[in-house]
């Protein structure tokens, strides 16, 4: 099973497109999670038209009127992930049932992993 990843495209706002590299590694994956922050509606389109399954959400760079949640859930293999822009308030209700996070946003990383190790107990 093959996860491609990615977020902050910002397509057209700081790009013209998504690298070609970045569209092909999206072509062959069996699974694509886009962590928010497209750009457009034509950027997300071009990443629905080379998924074959996507998992996608909103971020703070995206147009008002696009479809995505902001928080979204995706189990691969039994593996279960919540896909966040950085939204930290919709993550913290779902993190606690997951195995694993994706951000599209750095800045938000240490809040959440504060909150998993206040709940599991652990300074790991």
């Amino acid at each position: 099973m093959q996860i491609a990843i990615l977020s902050d495209t910002h397509v057209p706002g700081q790009a013209d497109a998504i690298p070609e590299q970045f569209r092909d590694l999206m072509a062959q994956a069996d699974h694509v999670i886009h962590a928010g922050d497209f750009g457009s509606h034509a950027a997300l389109a071009d990443v629905r038209e080379r998924s074959a399954d996507l998992t996608a959400v909103y971020g703070n760079a995206d147009p008002g009127d696009i479809d995505l949640p902001p928080v979204a859930s995706v189990t691969v293999e039994g593996e279960t992930f919540v896909v966040s822009h950085g939204m930290v308030d919709f993550v913290e209700r779902a993190v606690s049932s997951s195995e694993g996070v994706v951000f599209g946003r750095e800045d938000w990383l240490d809040a959440v992993a504060s909150t998993a190790r206040a709940r599991a107990g652990t300074d790991r």
